[in-house]
């Protein structure tokens, strides 16, 4: 799904369920947080780091009161979703979450790439995401910012459950599909070039599908394999406003119970005003979204920025400079820890920052146990190479 669901109707939920209004931004920010974090190179903290980075290789303290921190990237970033680690530790266990934890799914040995799938969390086989949601909601409480962040960051995973169902995080077969049809308001949204560019995609989660099961107020026919030696057939066919109307309501119920409070008894009435069809054509214009949501719900303050929490100054001691002009990286991209671009420029350079928020390592952490819970592991060993490749960047510098 897109911000039009992560962010704005989870905070539109939050507040039926009686959340106070700092309580559901903060709950519905980092519903939506998901997909915009994209951090994936380690820099150089000063000052305090907490004792579960460093008990699990994913800090290391380097003398003078300064360590590495390695965080844990959760959104897209398109020059990493190539990599099969990056669609291991980030797209299965926050966008395409598997039904039971890989390593139990693979330690039975012979497994058929169609377990990979998403599947529907009122699915009866879709175990692992109801366990994090019980858990997520039994642990909240209005007021406790680190269990109503979890709480959002739960509720992201849960929503594309709906949204993603039968695809994958990684690049198989299971993920080839074309669209049949995707209407809006009874009418074909998509152009047959669109159709033909998605499916020249690699088949890595919905890209052949492009945005359509994702977009709110579609509905769509997509065709694909249900096992690997078969013809495409029509497998998705649903309308989204129909099947994410399902998943608000049991939204709205788990926010309910997180407040401690009964589920409205107006909740069926409310839940038909949020009519998606109202919003904007573009599911990704936060500006033109707040507009239409606050027309909607004039009682309900909307406002997202993805770096309210995480705003913190990084200073680069050295970038590579070849590196930055040949993908035009700028400084400012390089500080922007959501820029795709200067997320590839940080991997070869040294930053630090003394201005880490507590939010910003609270978030890493619990992204990094959901990690756990899907892989058995809280980093390939891959990603922690990353530390040691910038602890020998800065003996350079400092030699230098």
């Amino acid at each position: 799904m897109n911000i039009n669901y992560h962010y704005f109707t989870v905070k539109t939920l939050a507040r039926f369920a009686g959340l106070r209004e700092g309580d559901a931004q903060y709950v519905a920010h980092f519903s939506q947080q998901v997909d915009d974090f994209i951090m994936n190179a380690p820099f150089v903290v000063k000052g305090a780091v907490p004792d579960f980075f460093e008990q699990n290789g994913l800090a290391e303290n380097i003398g003078n009161n300064a360590w590495i921190f390695l965080p844990c990237p959760t959104g897209f970033n398109l020059l990493n979703e190539i990599s099969h680690d990056y669609q291991r530790h980030a797209m299965m266990p926050f966008h395409f979450i598997t039904p039971e934890p890989l390593g139990d799914m693979e330690s039975r040995g012979g497994l058929d790439r169609s377990k990979y799938r998403c599947l529907n969390a009122e699915d009866k086989n879709a175990a692992l995401i109801n366990r994090l949601a019980e858990s997520a909601v039994n642990e909240a409480k209005p007021g406790d910012l680190k269990s109503l962040m979890n709480l959002g960051m739960m509720f992201h995973t849960f929503a594309d459950t709906y949204s993603h169902v039968f695809f994958s995080g990684l690049h198989g077969w299971e993920n080839q599909a074309a669209i049949q049809s995707a209407e809006k308001a009874s009418k074909e949204a998509l152009s047959e070039f669109e159709r033909l560019m998605f499916k020249t995609l690699p088949s890595i989660g919905h890209a052949n599908a492009g945005h359509t099961p994702d977009i709110c107020d579609y509905s769509i026919t997509l065709i694909m394999k249900k096992n690997e030696n078969e013809r495409l057939e029509p497998l998705v066919v649903r309308n989204n406003s129909v099947f994410f109307t399902s998943c608000s309501k049991n939204i709205l119920k788990m926010l309910s119970r997180a407040n401690h409070v009964p589920v409205p008894d107006d909740f069926e009435a409310k839940l038909r005003q949020v009519a998606w069809a109202q919003t904007v054509n573009d599911e990704k214009n936060v500006e033109e979204l707040t507009k239409s949501w606050s027309k909607a719900f004039p009682n309900i303050e909307y406002h997202y920025n993805k770096s309210d929490y995480f705003d913190f100054g990084l200073k680069i001691i050295l970038g590579d400079k070849a590196l930055m002009n040949s993908f035009e990286i700028t400084e400012e991209m390089l500080m922007d820890i959501h820029s795709p671009e200067g997320d590839r420029g940080r991997a070869a350079s040294i930053l630090s920052t003394e201005e880490v928020t507590r939010d910003f390592f609270d978030y890493n952490e619990l992204a990094y146990k959901r990690v756990y819970a899907v892989t058995g592991e809280y980093a390939s060993i891959g990603r922690k190479e990353q530390i040691k490749d910038l602890k020998i960047l800065i003996k350079k510098y400092e030699s230098a």
